[in-house]
């Protein structure tokens, strides 16, 4: 993870005296092969390198090199003797390579400045490699360990989506809307803004789409305010890349374990946000749905209309004033919310026929009592209510 995240860098190889000389040379050889096996790219690799050899003879640097190229020509050509080895040693027995000696220490504690002095400048010789990706080899114990790790890591992205992101969401939509104190219109605005959001998220299942789907799992995680869920999948999505760094070929992803979470949740938020279809019996206009605004019904109101009923699962929002003379309005919801520091209801009746002013025989007719009562077969019904906002919170019926 380091070398993959460093844009540059210098390789020092540090070696005993008895890796040289060993009659064998194959500790040698294997220490070379796995420098070569480490970086992809080793090419590149040899001109940011520089070797140092601890020391208890005066090595001299050109029978150094000259040992190097004896053993260059000794193995090249052989079995099991690869490309990498073969560059390496072809640039350690060359005289552009940086090779440095000190003495062997016989107890803890810092070298000598001499010697740390010769090494800073074959360090300095040698240049910086750039974008030098390593090639990392795993063993059978770490693959095995690999192995579990994944399986791990879909059971545990499978559980969070499934049951705490779905959770999760599901209550920011109730308190989305329980909190809202503007129109019905806006309300749906934020709602169908979830929907493109989770609409991101796709059901493919390459490794590029899955890490993208995680990312965008996360945005919505952080809109949503739980820090405790943020932390828990920005881990996860480091483990991705752990996992992507170092056997990216195991990495075909199970996405339809959780899929399903995502295209429940978009299914749940368009029921909720769908505007009430009107239906008309009979003169009577009725509505029914989960959030509903009068500014719903305000448009749908005719002079035939002689009745209105709304019944809402969740909340009736009172964010157009009603005029509906003579009309029969019945709102029935666990919640009306008043949009707006007043509405108006008017219910007004319509007017009966007045009778004559005066009886037939000519003598107005007048109360004595104190209570003026004028003759009307058809008294004024006139019904305005004005809501002002407030919080009402129970069942409730106009």
């Amino acid at each position: 993870m380091l070398i993959k995240s460093t844009e540059k860098l210098k390789v020092l190889i540090v070696v005993s005296e008895a890796t040289i000389i060993e009659t064998s040379k194959k500790k040698l050889l294997n220490l070379i092969q796995k420098l070569g096996e480490t970086f992809k790219n080793n090419n590149n690799l040899i001109e940011g390198l520089c070797l140092v050899v601890t020391q208890h003879k005066n090595l001299k640097l050109v029978k150094m090199r000259n040992g190097l190229l004896k053993i260059l020509k000794e193995q090249d050509g052989k079995e099991g003797f690869s490309s990498s080895q073969r560059n390496i040693l072809e640039f350690l027995s060359s005289d552009r390579s940086q090779i440095a000696f000190f003495d062997s220490p016989h107890e803890e504690g810092p070298i000598y400045d001499k010697d740390k002095s010769v090494i800073l400048n074959c360090i300095k010789k040698i240049t910086y490699i750039k974008n030098l990706e390593p090639s990392i080899s795993i063993g059978s114990y770490a693959k095995s360990f690999i192995k579990n790790l994944i399986e791990k890591f879909d059971k545990d992205v499978e559980n969070f989506i499934s049951l705490k992101f779905d959770s999760a969401f599901l209550n920011y939509i109730n308190e989305l809307i329980d909190n809202h104190d503007n129109t019905v219109k806006k309300l749906r605005e934020r709602l169908n803004g979830l929907i493109e959001e989770l609409k991101k998220i796709s059901d493919a299942e390459d490794l590029q789409t899955f890490e993208n789907n995680l990312d965008q799992i996360l945005s919505i995680v952080k809109l949503l305010n739980k820090n405790d869920l943020e932390c828990e999948l920005s881990k996860k999505i480091s483990q991705l890349k752990f996992i992507k760094l170092v056997k990216p070929e195991t990495l075909n992803r199970n996405t339809k374990s959780w899929y399903h979470v995502i295209t429940k949740l978009i299914k749940i938020i368009k029921f909720i946000s769908s505007e009430p279809k009107p239906i008309i019996n009979n003169n009577k206009l009725i509505f029914k749905g989960i959030i509903i605004g009068t500014e719903d019904i305000a448009k749908k109101i005719s002079s035939s209309i002689s009745e209105i009923n709304m019944y809402s699962l969740n909340s009736i929002f009172i964010d157009e004033d009603i005029n509906a003379p003579g009309v029969i309005l019945t709102l029935i919801s666990p919640q009306l919310r008043v949009v707006g520091k007043q509405r108006e209801i008017n219910l007004k009746g319509k007017s009966g026929s007045h009778h004559k002013e005066k009886a037939n025989d000519g003598i107005e007719e007048k109360a004595n009592d104190g209570i003026e009562e004028k003759a009307n077969d058809g008294i004024e019904e006139k019904l305005t209510m004005e809501l002002k906002k407030s919080s009402i919170n129970k069942r409730c019926m106009v």
